[in-house]
């Protein structure tokens, strides 16, 4: 390969990690609507009585020996945190030891936390009392706090009490012997449409929730995450003890711990309706679905239909509770046969979804079909060289500009742009069968630094090309792959008589958020890759912003 000088090119890896955080500013003061200062602990809770909007300017924190704030009945307060945080700051069990009692409405919008709620009772966030109402919107956080019997991070008891958690709200880090994270003990609602439930502990049940309401009582999950959440007996995702639970399609209960039975739930009560996703939860017993005896959740029987020639399908449980996440092994009797189809149908004959040859049991036994066939080559090549018009060549292994290649394998094309050159975009397509012209683009391509790519083969011939420009001593800007999110960049190329800023748009995907010390800036040429010194950079970043850095001939500047 030809060596047509350095060709400097900036890479930028960003890894997503999910991170519920907030991060509070300096303590300032609290306002009412009315105008009426309020900074501290006393004239918050003056603003609370008279109610209306209180918007915080800074953080409260409540002086030693201070009571809980309350709302008082037949009283609306709109609460605008606006990244604060109002912290009881108890290190010790005391006696309505809450943060916040509410007996009429209070309506929170983050950002910003509530926390340091430490109570001999139930409730160490936030106790929602008989007719009261609480609506957590916007990045709300529930965190830090405890109860000694019930709801750690939230507790709502008495009649027509209610709760709501709306987009980006997460009740984290409680803990209390029952409901860690949320508990209920009326007659009222639990409704989660969205947000997060994580990393709670009930040294008892429900880790994440602990719904015991009577009759007429309702919890809801229309969508959100129950994750990471921990119960020495039952329950470490959701423990229902009585009333009925209903689950939307957008809910998920993952990765939570009992040590008795129910990982992800516990039911005690009546019949389970999940309409979403519960799965990789532990226990010792049901580590998914758990109940007590008597209670009516059914399994049902997952059947694998025979024989099945040149491979095998397997199902990691021969019956499966309703709600339960089945997975199924394929396996090809050799390296010369692939699955060709696989599907899942109810007893109705309705097709099952599948999603990585996973699916959840519905309300019935299922069967399972496969079948294997042998594998396929298919042609992969590259564009043909013309002197008069291309800029460069793309080549695969061994300089070749074509290859047969089984379908599945891992391709991998190289650019070798003319002197004065530089590969600014890929092309790779397969081909229609029935026109035999090249127009669907090949999925998930990578492209690990800018002058290679990688892809799987699928089953059709592919056609691999490369778009050259002049280089000019411009610089190219390209972006690596990444899980969590996307990174966009306003410019392709940066010449020396260029603008040498350059503006990134980082969005973090649903359920991620930003990590200033993970971006790393490379300079990169056909002799390796060395690191920039971005110092000072990643400390004036923020997730779902723009922002722009500069880009020298050597460095950034």
């Amino acid at each position: 390969m030809k060596h047509h000088g350095v060709k400097r090119t900036l890479a930028v890896f960003v890894s997503i990690l999910m991170v519920l955080s907030v991060f509070p500013f300096g303590a300032l003061t609290a306002f009412a609507e009315n105008g009426a200062a309020a900074d501290d602990w006393a004239s918050l809770q003056a603003a609370f009585n008279e109610g209306g909007t209180v918007t915080l300017s800074g953080d409260v924190t409540a002086p030693a020996g201070a009571a809980a704030l309350t709302v008082p009945s037949r009283t609306r307060v709109t609460l605008y945190l606006n990244g604060c945080t109002i912290d009881r700051a108890l290190t010790e069990e005391t006696e309505k030891g809450s943060v916040i009692i509410v007996s009429g409405e209070l309506d929170v919008f983050g950002p910003g936390t509530i926390t340091g709620g430490n109570t001999s009772g139930s409730g160490g966030g936030l106790w929602v009392k008989r007719d009261g109402s609480v609506v957590l919107d916007e990045d709300v956080v529930v965190s830090g706090n405890h109860a000694k019997y019930t709801g750690g991070g939230v507790y709502v008891s008495g009649k027509n009490a209610n709760f709501y958690m709306m987009d980006g709200t997460s009740i984290t880090n409680n803990s209390a012997k029952n409901g860690g994270g949320l508990a209920q003990d009326s007659t009222g609602s639990l409704n989660m449409f969205s947000g997060s439930i994580c990393n709670n502990t009930a040294s008892n049940n429900g880790g994440g929730i602990w719904f015991g309401g009577g009759s007429g009582a309702a919890l809801n999950l229309t969508g959100g995450e129950i994750s990471g959440n921990t119960a020495g007996n039952d329950g470490g995702g959701v423990y229902a003890n009585r009333s009925a639970f209903d689950m939307g399609a957008d809910s998920t209960i993952t990765g939570n711990t009992a040590g008795h039975s129910g990982g992800g739930v516990f039911m005690g009560g009546d019949v389970f309706e999940p309409g979403g996703t519960i799965s990789g939860n532990t226990a010792p017993t049901d580590p998914e679905i758990g109940a007590k005896d008597g209670s009516s959740i059914p399994s049902y029987t997952v059947t694998i239909d025979g024989p099945i020639a040149n491979g095998t399908v397997t199902a990691d449980k021969a019956s499966a509770k309703y709600g339960e996440v089945v997975t199924l092994t394929v396996t090809p009797a050799s390296e010369d046969y692939v699955l060709d189809y696989l599907t899942v149908i109810d007893a109705s004959g309705n097709p099952v979804a599948l999603s990585d040859n996973s699916f959840v049991m519905p309300k019935s036994n299922v069967s399972v079909s496969a079948a294997f066939r042998e594998i396929r080559e298919f042609r992969v090549e590259t564009q043909e060289y013309d002197s008069s018009t291309d800029h460069g060549r793309v080549y695969l292994n061994d300089h070749r500009t074509d290859d047969f290649v089984y379908e599945g394998s891992t391709v991998t094309a190289f650019a070798d742009p003319d002197s004065g050159m530089i590969a600014v975009s890929w092309t790779v397509l397969m081909q229609d069968e029935l026109s035999g012209e090249y127009i669907y683009t090949v999925p998930n391509v990578s492209r690990p630094t800018p002058n290679t790519i990688s892809f799987t083969m699928p089953s059709a011939d592919v056609l691999i090309s490369a778009t050259f420009t002049e280089r000019h001593d411009q610089r190219l800007v390209f972006v690596t792959d990444m899980e969590g999110g996307t990174v966009l960049t306003d410019k392709t190329l940066v010449g020396d008589q260029d603008d040498p800023k350059v503006t990134l748009t980082i969005q973090p995907g649903n359920g991620y958020r930003y990590v200033p010390e993970s971006i790393c800036l490379m300079d990169v040429d056909r002799d390796g890759m060395s690191q920039l010194d971005i110092t000072g950079f990643m400390d004036t970043v923020t997730e779902n912003s723009v922002y722009s850095i500069n880009i020298g001939s050597n460095d950034l500047y």
